[in-house]
């Protein structure tokens, strides 16, 4: 929790794989959208919580300096990529930020990954709208 992700909701299904980082407000989404992916598309979708997007982004930086610091000795991984390893799919972030606060992390990511966010403001007249134009609600995940 402390280092910035955790697995919260595993797939409970079998099918083509898919993992949903959201964070904040955006996690409800993610669980409403991995429980969609399964019976409308037959997707298993992994939700992870991701409380710190910055914090996973300073410890791969991190790593980096670590690996560069001493090319000699083992590279150290990434904890967001510890986490994710093994995990199959796309990797989809959302949140309620703009795009560039998950795209912060996606160099240590080795899957593909998109972003999903909120750029831009005044839109819409709601916040449900809001997020549904920016493409970062439960249906665009």
């Amino acid at each position: 929790l402390l280092k910035g992700i955790y697995l919260l909701a595993p797939a409970k299904t079998d099918g083509p794989r898919a993992q949903l980082l959201a964070s904040g407000v955006s996690v409800p989404w993610a669980l409403e959208a991995q429980k969609l992916l399964a019976q409308d598309w037959g997707v298993s979708a992994d939700v992870w919580s991701v409380t710190s997007w910055n914090e996973l982004r300073r410890d791969g930086l991190a790593a980096e300096e670590h690996a560069f610091l001493n090319p000699g000795e083992e590279p150290r991984t990434p904890f967001v990529a510890q986490q994710l390893a093994g995990a199959t799919g796309p990797v989809i972030a959302v949140t309620d930020y703009m795009k560039a606060v998950p795209d912060q992390i996606r160099q240590f990511i080795p899957n593909e990954f998109a972003s999903l966010g909120a750029d831009g403001f005044g839109f819409s007249d709601t916040r449900q709208a809001a997020r549904r134009f920016f493409k970062n609600d439960t249906h665009s995940i």
